[in-house]
């Protein structure tokens, strides 16, 4: 039951976090075709293999996994057969339409459950028996190419969660079928082996998915009260490699977005009496930060991270449109137009934040986690020519102001420990 129960767990935890994110797919879209719309790279078509070529790339220079080849190819066969017959089974019966409308087989993703059936291969070959960052490479071109398979729109983020699961649950099936089949045959022993009892016990490295709420710290523009901003959406992922026990050093890559509101467009006379409705399309900035990780451990099952990140924001435009009463040549009429348009610079940005997870096995924890993220960029703010006829100018009104898009975001995420 406990070998099951270890066997399971992931895959188990990762097809609830798709189950969870089935309702917000359609959002997580969105998001996509908002910050990356030109996004497409063949990249994970590559990618997915690496982690099994790296295991016999290794071994040919010389270092042996924990079996040999021939016992290691055997079990990697047996992975491929249970991984194919299950995701081949699941795309063509259940039949999910793509997010880009190309074909009915989206769910589950293949390329994920490969990138993740091969990544577990090197866990279980190397980093079981060598060094964690062996695990860490694995997972972190596994992750690669799941995330890419979203960007490139040909997967929703169910397919994705689920596809890992799949992945991992394949290899660790051949593991234990192999380990029943051939005993202790094609088994090294090499003379320096790593203790994986509890890997974050030795070095906490891990990769983390996280999802939560955005909650901006107060009005946007300096010395001007018509522009707030709403609580908003954030999500991301995020890595570290610990040296030891206390210090590691990560990098996070995460995306968060809000709405916006402006009193003033309530208050402005020419408007006031053709608006029927207001409506704003979300902004905000993508985030690559990288910087050291300090680790806690509190109990036997609890531990405590904290970081301090730099890098790059980079800014994504948001719209605030209005449904307006217009005359035309066949009467009166509804028209949608863009009331303010918002087109934030790229800058510099820093983060902060804390983390509790609770483990919930060897590798992998559950926890909630507050970040404090600071960005300060400058905004172009545009109302187009359709808004400015209404007052019978023909001008583009444009502003720049720098504006304060500091959060902070709260929410939960599932860490795995290599």
């Amino acid at each position: 039951l406990n070998k099951a129960f270890r066997i399971s767990a992931v895959p188990l935890s990762l097809t609830i976090a798709g189950a969870y994110s089935w309702d917000k797919r359609e959002d997580i879209k969105s998001l996509r075709n908002r910050f990356y719309p030109e996004f497409n790279h063949h990249l994970d078509d590559y990618l997915q293999y690496v982690p099994a070529l790296a295991v016999y790339g290794l071994n040919l220079a010389g270092v042996k996994g924990k079996h040999s080849v021939g016992r290691a190819t055997q079990t990697l066969v047996m992975a491929s057969v249970i991984n194919l017959a299950t995701i081949y089974g699941m795309k063509y019966s259940i039949g999910e339409l793509r997010p880009d409308g190309s074909s009915y087989n989206s769910f589950p993703s293949g390329h994920t459950a490969t990138a993740f059936m091969t990544a577990t291969f090197l866990h279980k070959e190397y980093g079981q028996v060598h060094s964690p960052l062996y695990s860490f490479f694995a997972y972190t071109m596994s992750t690669t190419v799941g995330t890419m398979r979203m960007l490139n729109n040909r997967h929703w983020m169910p397919d994705v969660f689920v596809g890992a699961g799949i992945g991992i649950l394949s290899t660790e099936l051949a593991y234990a079928l192999s380990e029943r089949l051939f005993k202790n045959k094609g088994l090294n022993h090499p003379s320096k082996q790593y203790d994986n009892r509890y890997a974050r016990y030795r070095r906490p490295s891990f990769l983390t998915v996280k999802a939560g709420y955005a909650m901006p710290t107060g009005n946007l523009l300096f010395n001007n009260d018509d522009l707030c901003a709403t609580p908003g959406f954030v999500s991301g992922i995020s890595g570290a490699y610990f040296f030891n026990h206390w210090i590691g050093l990560g990098a996070q890559i995460s995306i968060s977005t809000f709405g916006l509101k402006s009193q003033q467009l309530y208050r402005d006379a020419p408007l006031l009496n053709r608006i029927r409705n207001i409506t704003d399309q979300p902004f905000g900035s993508s985030y690559l930060m990288i910087g050291p990780h300090f680790n806690w451990r509190l109990s036997n099952s609890l531990d405590l991270t904290m970081n301090i990140n730099v890098g790059q924001s980079f800014g994504v435009e948001g719209l605030i449109t209005a449904d307006l009463i217009t005359e035309g040549d066949i009467g009166t009429n509804i028209e949608s137009v863009v009331i303010k348009k918002f087109i934030p610079d790229d800058e510099f940005a820093w983060t902060a934040g804390i983390n509790l997870k609770k483990a919930i096995n060897k590798h992998i924890a559950i926890g909630a986690y507050v970040d404090y993220i600071d960005t300060r960029p400058e905004v172009l703010i545009r109302t187009p020519e359709s808004v400015r006829l209404i007052d019978n100018k023909l001008e583009v009104s444009e502003n720049t102001y720098t504006m304060n898009l500091s959060l902070f975001n709260t929410g939960l995420n599932i860490t795995a420990y290599f």
